[in-house]
């Protein structure tokens, strides 16, 4: 039987840089101005070597105007490189309840501004300038017919030129029922063209349309997805597409297929929605939470056809982890990329009531997804909701804590950045335990010349610790010659060392780990 590894990984703090450091399994990301309650990590993204993290609650604009942090990953290690906040800032605009991004575009949502009467919303584009090395707000997305209430921002979505942004209480096929919008880049005039004004067919909506979105750009075509919550039908998610099927108004977009027709027995809730059209048979993930097929949640894995057999879309995988328990939260979040997907549980109580946990999923050749590996963070507590918010890039994935305490400070939130080629091969299409994996963390972090060292050895063995400088020259070295597998803490004096950044690392059975510490003098 094929075995799932549950893994907690090495704890790296992302405080400062060094080109010196080698890749790490786990980094957390911290903002360097960490406040209570902020909320770092409500929602997360990820593209190449460039993540955003969003902070509904940071006041520097006003009282929740919100911010979107930039981290870019220098060296192996991931590096604050901007903070954002929008330039017309207003009090409890919630900037950064959503946020996307695509190459050096950052698409920033802020659905409670109100600048356009009482939760209008808006939606923020910053594009990053190599020359002067900054981020710069390029333009403000409103659309044309925007209306108090409409929440327009709550959902944002971006792949190159193409925009699509969710409205999710704006006037649809009846009043609150949600519309999504869809800009186009215009290479002639450098403008963002609104393109076309999506909604659904249910007039019993009580708001979601567009409240989570993807847009996929790719070889397949163009396509905008998202899910909808009415009050007296079931729940439902759809997919349009431009120039697909058939040719229509509303700048060529059409409604392509409504997953619920694909559904044996109704669901009634959906999480979350993503779209990877980088393949000729596109592939719609869809998270739910009650209802049928489980009332814990899944994912629903829909594949569209190929053009020659009709392009139509069939339901190929329902996605569900054997340990999901009742109110887990399986399936908060979702991303994927080619035919890995990670997916949030922001209830898991493996480490504590809502810690949360995440998912890795592969889509084998026979169209089976199977189950990688269960991440926990490497500190998790209960409370933290890891898993929230979720995000895949290549072999990184992202996920945010946003009512973690770090360091003490209440819910200012946390994310985490996962290598998870160092943790499983996404490549085995019958993946099994592939090693014992070291786990460490240091703290506190930074010290002041004291500090715990803990770790868990997964089998009996020999240790060794080092702490190197960053020459990598070995300051301190400790030996103990065996250990039966467990948690183990064991302090360590940085007495007689200067100031600076080191490294502990913590090896046994040909396994080793390294984590970053900062010294203070």
């Amino acid at each position: 039987m094929r075995r799932v590894l549950s893994l907690f990984v090495s704890l790296l703090v992302a405080l400062t840089g060094s080109s010196a450091v080698t890749a790490q399994p786990e980094q957390i990301l911290l903002p360097t101005d960490l406040n209570v309650g902020e909320g770092f990590g409500r929602d997360v993204a990820i593209d190449g070597d460039i993540a955003v993290i969003g902070v509904v609650n940071d006041n520097d604009g006003g009282v929740a105007a919100g911010a979107a942090y930039v981290f870019r990953l220098i060296g192996g290690i991931w590096e604050q490189e901007a903070k954002l906040i929008a330039t017309d800032a207003r009090p409890v605009a919630k900037f950064g309840r959503s946020v996307a991004v695509s190459g050096g575009r950052l698409l920033i949502g802020a659905a409670e501004d109100d600048r356009d009467g009482a939760f209008s919303g808006a939606a923020y584009l910053y594009e990053y300038d190599s020359l002067s090395g900054q981020w710069a707000e390029v333009k403000r997305f409103t659309p044309s017919d925007i209306q108090p209430g409409d929440f327009f921002g709550g959902g944002v979505a971006i792949d190159g030129d193409l925009i699509a942004i969710g409205s999710s209480s704006a006037f649809g096929a009846a009043f609150g029922t949600g519309a999504l919008y869809v800009f186009r880049k215009n290479n002639q005039t450098g403008d963002w063209d609104e393109e076309a004004r999506l909604i659904s067919g249910s007039i019993f909506g009580q708001g979601g349309f567009g409240f989570t979105i993807d847009v996929g750009a790719g070889i397949a075509g163009d396509f905008v997805v998202t899910t909808e919550t009415p009050k007296l039908e079931p729940f439902n998610a759809f997919v349009f597409s431009r120039g697909g099927l058939s040719a229509g108004a509303n700048g060529g977009w059409i409604l392509e297929q409504a997953f619920a027709d694909l559904i044996p027995t109704p669901v009634f809730w959906g999480s979350d929605i993503e779209i990877d059209a980088d393949q000729p048979q596109p592939i719609v993930l869809v998270g739910t939470f009650g209802g049928n097929p489980e009332p814990d949640g899944s994912v629903l894995a829909f594949r569209r056809d190929p053009p020659l057999q009709g392009a139509g879309w069939s339901l190929e995988d329902t996605l569900l982890p054997s340990d999901v328990k009742i109110g887990p939260g399986f399936a908060s979040s979702l991303s994927i990329d080619g035919d890995v997907v990670v997916i949030g549980a922001l209830g898991d109580d493996d480490l504590g009531q809502n810690a949360g946990a995440m998912y890795v999923y592969r889509r084998a050749s026979n169209s089976d997804w199977n189950l990688l590996v269960k991440l926990f963070a490497s500190n998790g507590a209960s409370g933290d909701q890891f898993g929230r918010a979720v995000a895949l890039s290549g072999d990184i994935a992202l996920s945010g804590a946003h009512t973690r305490d770090p360091m003490g400070v209440s819910s200012a939130g946390s994310a985490y950045a996962y290598d998870i080629r160092m943790i499983v091969d996404t490549t085995d299409e019958n993946p099994d335990i592939l090693q014992s994996v070291l786990l460490a963390s240091v703290y506190p972090n930074p010290s002041t010349g004291v500090v715990q060292l803990e770790y868990r050895l997964p089998r009996p063995g020999p240790v060794t610790v080092s702490i190197m400088n960053v020459l990598g020259q070995v300051v301190q070295r400790h030996r103990i010659e065996i250990q039966p597998a467990g948690l183990y803490v064991l302090p360590l004096s940085f007495e007689g060392m200067s100031g600076g950044t080191y490294f502990v690392q913590v090896s046994s059975n040909q396994s080793a780990t390294t984590v970053r510490t900062i010294l203070i003098r």
